[in-house]
């Protein structure tokens, strides 16, 4: 069972501190302020306000008794996320595919000279 359900335990466990603590009027005074919340695995889109008022919300939620840190990034005009980079251009939301780039070259770091000779051998072979 163990790291097989590590992914589904985590998500359950995400979801109820959510329930617990962010969408529970009595504890959360910053409600009112979250116009979306929109959570994908361990990222989430959620605020429209004032950068201060983020990060008052960032200590907020931190200070918690469940064992969650959260980390936070934020950009008035784009975002990484997965495969995609998101951005607003004017009023317009737009996206494009984000590609990191790609490994062209391999080196070889190590003394070559001193080395086992099956290793030697891919080494010089990779150059």
């Amino acid at each position: 069972m163990g790291a097989k359900m590590a992914p589904s335990f985590a998500l359950l466990y995400v979801g109820f501190f959510e329930k617990e603590i962010i969408f529970n009027n009595d504890r959360n005074p910053y409600l009112p302020i979250i116009n979306s919340w929109k959570r994908y695995t361990d990222t989430i889109f959620f605020w429209k306000a004032t950068e201060s008022l983020l990060k008052e919300f960032h200590g907020f939620i931190n200070t918690n008794s469940h064992n969650l840190k959260f980390t936070i990034e934020y950009d008035d005009h784009r975002m990484n996320f997965l495969d995609n980079l998101a951005y607003r251009d004017s009023n317009r939301l737009g996206s494009n595919l984000y590609f990191e780039k790609p490994l062209t070259e391999i080196q070889c770091c190590m003394d070559i000279h001193s080395t086992p000779s099956p290793l030697r051998e891919a080494c010089l072979s990779l150059k």
